[in-house]
Formats: C-alpha cells, structure tokens, sequence
C-alpha cells in the first residue's frame, strides 16, 4: 500500500521474492516503478509519476496471474489496488497543476526543446514492412519482448543496448524505426544531428546528456538517431578529412559517456541507430552498438509483396503471373526504388485522362462512369475533361503498358558500388548472414538464379512469357539492373 508521512509518499513493503519464482521478475518490475514514481510524486512531476504508477500496476497484474501463492496474491492485490487509487488522484493533481500555473517546475521532457518524445503519426506496424525478418526479429527480441516476458531476461541473459541498422538507402531503415514506435510499449525519442549540434560552446553536449536523461526517467524508452554517423563520424573523416573539430569530438565523448553509463543505470533504454556509410562511424561508437544488421535490399518475394501493397485496392488488369514477372524485372532496386515505380504506374492513367479527348461510359468494379478513350471505340464522345462531372469521371485500369513505362523512366538508385561496401563492411564488422555475403559479393561467380515464385519458390511457377512485357526489352534493360544482392 502508499501511504503518506509528513506530507510524502511512502511505498508499504512488498512481497518477498524468491529465486525460480515466475512472478518474482514482475514483482521486481513493479517495485522499481513504485520507487520512481513516489520519487516523481514527491517533487511533483505528476505527469511522469502517473505513467509510472500505470507501470507498476500492469507489473503487478501480471505477476499476479503468473503468481502460484495465494496470501502474496492477496497482498498484491491490495497493493496493486492502493496504485490505481494513487493514480488516479495524481492525474486530477497533473490536471489541475496544468490549469493553474504555467510556471511550475518542467518535466524531464522539457529540459531540452531539442529532443522530444515522439509517437510515429504513420500507422505503421512490423506487419506492412515486407521482409527484413532478421531486422524485426532483433527489435522484437531487444525491445518487445523484454517488456512482456521479462522473466527470459534475468542473469547473464540481457537484451541489447545498442542496434545499428545499416544498409543501402531507401531498404527500411526508418521504417522500421516507425514501427517499432507504434508497436513497443515504451517511449520513444527520435531526434537528428541538427537537433544535437548547437552554435554556442557546451551547448551541443548538453543536448546529449538531457536526451538520454530524459529517456532514463521514461524506461523503457528507445533512443533513435537517424544517420549517427553524422553526429559520430570516425576521426580520420571527422572535419571534411581535416582532422576532427573540438566541438564535435566533445559531443562524440559526451554521447560515448551516456551509452556506457558511467555514474547511471541504463536499464530499460535501447540506443537505435541507422545509416547509409557504417564505415564512417569511429571505432569506439560502433563498439557501443553490440547489435549491427544489415537492412538489405528485398527479395524477389519481398518486391511481391511490395508491388500489391502499393496497388491497395486500385483497379488492375494484370495477372499474378504478369505481376510476378515485374517483379522478377525490379532485381536490384530498393524498397523506395518499388514503390516510386508503382507511384509511376499509378501515374499513367492520369496522363491519358489529360490527353485524351474522348470518353466514353464504362463499368469499373462496379462503378459505372466515364473513362478515357480512343476516337474510335464504340460510344466514343469528345469531351473536355475539365467540363466532366467529377463524380462520373472514373480513371482507367492500370495494364502492364503502365508498368512498361513506369519501368523505363524509374531505374534502381543502389549501385553495385554501395552494395559492395556494405558487404565488406558485413564481413568485417557483423550484420549480414552467411547466405546474404555470398550472394551479395562481388567476386561470386555462380550464375543468379531466377526469381523464385512466393508461393512455391520454384522457377516452375514463373511463366514463360508474361503479358504486356517484351522480352527484347527484358533483355536490352537487364544489363543496367544490379544482378547479385544482399537478401535477408
């Protein structure tokens, strides 16, 4: 139970925890929060002092169901429903505080207006993100799981600290990021070097000590920075390759302090970071990172699956077997590079609404209205398409046509350059597995297999011809695709 001495909060004692014990883990979990909380409560910082309340009761819900004693199930039920009713004044205490004065004390947030706490504004769940299992599964196992099952993590098993995710631009790195924003039960700050560095001396330090302050006091927190190697570049590069600046290798030394701890407890916080050049990170920060992986580029499954995310529900006419042959032609190109060649095709039927001058009445997935076409079609009238009804103007089906020309305008933005860089740095550092290097070398001298089919991974699933896509110019544009990739 909470009770109050000389005007303070007091924590009752808890259930004894015994070793093997399933709920003891959750029973820790939930003391650690009452003492942060009560802690908050004191120096009346009630908004973080209620979302560690709530954390103290979920902990000990959960240890109660797993809990096998029945009179340390009844005194944790009494204490679990003496925090909810703490929590439930210290919300009308935050309410109140906030309409009464501006001028109170800040929460930790509020020590620093660069960083901030942020909850991704994308729906995006590890669900919508095709492949990069090997990816999801460290996040899942360094993150989520953690927060869930916190029992796996006692003695010398730990999650890590520290995730570099690195690979060609435009593979998911950031997306990844979003999604584990919105699925973690844990804050999460996101900031960029900009919202790091500042102009006045000390300044820039400080930055990085109120961030990992601030996620210190929200555990379990995850601490996000895209492209780190901007703010820890090596020192060989650091400078423009003219040495290393003060100011920089200052922030560099402050941020190597906060990750290792010294004189805290980063218990609960999991420093992300993602670049496109690991090997420009200095030596002593990819140390911090104990986790690195490779984001690399999709499969011919993974493109797929891309392909039919992208099309949603628009109206097509293609086949499967026409849709897995440009999947098969988009080898080498990025998940970004997919997605911009559907944006492409999606384009297309626009462009023949605006040059066309005939429409005519048609039915599309059940929707009858006007669609572009031919002077010659049956029912044909010429029409200026800005006089049209919005309501009766319907845009034509995407064809593989569509696909052919989006396919010529939008080549793959990876080179075989970057790949090879990201490969050695995989088989120097970590990252990549051992299927993924060989593939991806460039001194591999076996001949690339065909696509394989998502259902069967079989060539006998790909067809021999596929509609709408000329072989002559399968064969002229293959030569500028990047043939030997990365697969995760």
């Amino acid at each position: 139970m909470i009770s109050r001495r000389g005007g303070k909060a007091v924590a009752a004692s808890q259930p004894r925890l015994r070793a093997g014990d399933k709920a003891a883990p959750f029973y820790k979990k939930a003391r650690d929060e009452l003492e942060r909380a009560i802690t908050l409560d004191e120096q009346q910082d009630y908004d973080i002092a209620l979302h560690r309340y709530i954390g103290a009761v979920e902990y000990s819900i959960a240890g109660y169901k797993r809990d096998t004693s029945s009179s340390r199930k009844n005194k944790m039920y009494v204490s679990a429903k003496s925090y909810v009713e703490r929590a439930e004044t210290v919300k009308r205490l935050a309410a109140n505080s906030r309409g009464r004065s501006k001028k109170r004390a800040p929460v930790p947030e509020a020590k620093s207006s660069r960083s901030k706490t942020t909850t991704s504004t994308d729906d995006i769940c590890f669900d919508d993100i095709k492949g990069l299992d090997g990816a999801k599964m460290a996040l899942y196992e360094s993150v989520i799981l953690p927060q869930t099952q916190p029992q796996v993590f006692v003695g010398a098993r730990k999650p890590f600290k520290g995730i570099l995710l690195y690979g060609p631009p435009g593979t998911g790195k950031t997306m990844l990021a979003k999604a584990l924003a919105n699925e973690a039960k844990c804050s999460f700050i996101s900031v960029s070097a900009s919202e790091i560095f500042g102009k006045y001396q000390g300044e820039s330090e400080k930055a990085v000590k109120d961030l990992f302050e601030q996620a210190r006091a929200k555990t379990p927190c995850v601490v996000f920075i895209g492209e780190v190697d901007s703010v820890g570049r090596s020192r060989d590069q650091a400078g423009g390759g003219g040495g290393e600046t003060e100011g920089s290798r200052r922030v560099k030394t402050e941020l190597m302090r906060q990750l290792d701890g010294v004189g805290t407890d980063n218990t609960g916080v999991l420093f992300l970071g993602a670049t496109n050049t690991p090997w420009e990170i200095d030596s002593a920060l990819r140390r911090r990172f104990e986790k690195r992986i490779m984001v690399s580029l999709p499969n011919a499954a993974a493109r797929l699956d891309i392909l039919k995310s992208c099309l949603g529900d628009e109206p097509v006419n293609l086949s499967s077997a026409a849709l897995i042959g440009i999947a098969a032609r988009l080898e080498g190109y990025s998940s970004a590079d997919v997605s911009m060649v559907v944006r492409e095709a999606l384009m297309e039927p626009v462009r023949k609404i605006l040059s066309s001058e005939y429409f005519k009445e048609a039915e599309v997935l059940g929707q009858r209205g006007l669609v572009a076409c031919e002077k010659r079609d049956r029912g044909a009238k010429k029409l200026d398409v800005w006089s049209i009804d919005p309501d009766k103007l319907l845009p034509p089906v995407i064809t593989a046509g569509d696909f052919e020309v989006a396919l010529r305008k939008m080549k793959a933005t990876v080179t075989s350059e970057d790949l090879e860089n990201h490969t050695k740095f995989a088989n120097e550092f970590g990252g990549g597995t051992k299927k993924a290097r060989v593939e991806s070398s460039p001194h591999a001298t076996h001949k690339r297999k065909a696509p394989p089919s998502p259902s069967t991974l079989d060539r006998s699933t790909e067809p021999k011809s596929t509609p709408g896509l000329l072989d002559e110019e399968r064969k002229a544009d293959s030569s500028s695709y990047v043939g030997n990739c990365t697969v995760m």
